[in-house]
């Protein structure tokens, strides 16, 4: 099953000296990040260019020819002037597996003062947390549940307009 995007795409950022941030992503094996997909903005500070590392072309079968990464890559950007203490670095990225699962963009705020040790943490969507409950969870007692939360569900008002037409 699929991994949450954190995982599949572990980023991290640190500031180089006073005007170089690097971001880093560790990209699992059978996964790949689009590079013009990675795009980025400065608040408290103008950026004068950005370093991307050479990437690789594939043929994808959603957006067609793709400069991808694999593995790992690095990307340095570069403001104008040095960075002053308070910041925020403001990354959009996406990615893909191989097996063609397709991740939504991600977009992640990185504070200057958190920037030096920032890796990101999993983050689970609610479905993730769900299945793992209910897979953790024996078969019978998540039968049970469904069918006790659907009791309640038809004891709601918004099941009143069905009462006439169930009666008839």
């Amino acid at each position: 099953h699929p991994l949450p995007v954190s995982q599949a795409f572990n980023l991290q950022a640190r500031q180089l000296d006073n005007k170089t941030i690097s971001v880093s992503w560790a990209i699992t094996p059978n996964y790949y990040l689009y590079r013009d997909k990675i795009s980025f903005t400065l608040e408290g500070a103008s950026i004068e260019s950005s370093v991307f590392p050479k990437a690789k072309l594939k043929e994808d079968e959603f957006f067609g020819k793709q400069e991808v990464f694999y593995g790992a890559t690095t990307l340095k950007i570069i403001p104008k002037v040095a960075l002053s203490k308070n910041y925020k670095v403001i990354l959009k990225y996406q990615g893909c597996s191989e097996k063609g699962l397709c991740y939504p963009p991600v977009s992640k705020t990185i504070n200057s003062n958190k920037i030096n040790n920032y890796s990101s943490e999993p983050l689970y969507s609610e479905t993730d947390i769900l299945i793992s409950k209910i897979s953790n969870e024996g078969f019978i007692l998540t039968l049970l549940g469904f069918f006790i939360s659907g009791l309640l569900l038809s004891l709601t008002p918004c099941v009143l307009p069905m009462v006439p037409i169930l009666s008839g």
